[in-house]
């Protein structure tokens, strides 16, 4: 896949984490439901952006205009994922060391 910005590039890296999340998320409960252990619903699963516009776009959800116009509505999965509490998607500061 060739993304054709920056946000763009963010917006793919963190669908396909969030798909491994759910896949992950499913295998755990079908494992602990065979072992016969039941649990209450699970914290979200934390994934962790550095791009702020990309954290914005994801919880606003799929909004055609100029700059999303070419990203596909499938992307913007991420975003019913954090309404149902599956992920949580949190600000990550890198700190920056000069030498």
């Amino acid at each position: 896949m060739t993304a054709t910005s920056s946000n763009h590039a963010e917006i793919l890296a963190i669908h396909e984490a969030s798909r491994e999340c759910v896949w992950l998320r499913n295998v755990i409960q079908h494992i602990r439901g065979s072992c016969g252990i039941t649990s209450d619903k699970e914290p979200p699963t934390v994934l962790y952006e550095d791009n702020a516009a990309c954290i914005a776009q994801l919880k606003e959800g799929y909004i055609k205009g100029d700059r999303t116009k070419h990203i596909l509505p499938k992307f913007f999965f991420t975003h019913d994922l954090q309404k149902s509490s599956d992920i949580s998607i949190q600000q990550w500061k890198a700190d920056v060391v000069l030498m």
